[in-house]
């Protein structure tokens, strides 16, 4: 640069992911003796580094809230289901069925549970994102926006099936606890639950 007058350059790119790899190609073309500095916004954003920091450890202290609650409806729908039908269990059980075929019995019906409730929560999900879309709802102003931002909800199937996995597995696990209580007991105090 041959004047003093300027003392910030401004480069922008198409996309995000190209700033490390021109930074170090702007950092190589320049004379060490210069004494330029080199700096991505990021480096520069103090306030954007805190914000999304905030908002991070903000959406994981929601997730695990939400996570807590899904699990706790789910063991308790799976449990009331079980205790709900120790009667018929003991029946099975009075006409020659074993534990573990009572117990495979009791945990396969969890898991179809939990696949149906999995797939219909998708599909809930993705009308819900797509009415959304419909709508072409915008966010309230966000500070340093100079246009109102449309929500937006990108499903990924990988992170779709990872949340089932994890409803069935839960939907499995919360059987287990119900089912110890359930095998534990004779056969004649099972039929002598009232239904």
């Amino acid at each position: 640069m041959q004047s003093s007058l300027v003392d910030t350059v401004v480069v922008r790119f198409k996309s995000v992911s190209q700033i490390d790899e021109k930074k170090q190609k702007i950092i190589d073309q320049l004379s060490p003796s210069a004494g330029l500095e080199v700096r991505t916004w990021k480096e520069l954003a103090d306030l954007y580094r805190k914000v999304k920091v905030f908002y991070d450890s903000q959406n994981i202290i929601l997730l695990l809230i939400l996570i807590f609650i899904v699990v706790l409806g789910i063991s308790n729908t799976i449990a009331m289901n079980i205790l709900e039908r120790v009667h018929e269990l003991g029946t099975l059980q009075a006409l020659g069925a074993d534990q573990k075929f009572v117990g495979v019995l009791v945990i396969l019906e969890a898991l179809v549970m939990g696949i149906i409730g999995s797939v219909f929560g998708v599909v809930v999900a993705l009308g819900i994102g797509e009415l959304i879309h419909f709508l072409d709802l915008k966010m309230a102003d966000i500070p340093g926006a100079s246009l109102p931002q449309k929500i937006q909800f990108n499903f990924h199937g990988s992170a779709i099936a990872q949340v089932m996995g994890i409803i069935v597995f839960v939907s499995a696990l919360a059987s287990v606890i119900p089912l110890i209580y359930l095998l534990r007991k004779r056969i004649t105090e099972l039929l002598a639950q009232k239904m």
